[in-house]
């Protein structure tokens, strides 16, 4: 099964492994400014909260 990462939109660290088979839009959470995401990770290296959609891959 190959992956590649899904890295950290503010410092470029590798936050999770995705199949080459999906896609993924990352961004930072704002304060009071919250959108709706699949997932949400905080980023190890910068501590910053980080939300993950899943996107189809065409």
């Amino acid at each position: 099964m190959e992956r590649k990462p899904v890295l950290c939109p503010c410092c470029g660290s590798r936050l999770i492994d995705e199949s080459v088979t999906t896609e993924c839009n990352t961004y930072e959470i704002e304060r009071n400014k919250q959108k709706l995401a699949d997932f949400y990770v905080k980023c190890w290296k910068c501590k910053k909260d980080i939300a993950i959609v899943m996107t189809s891959k065409n």
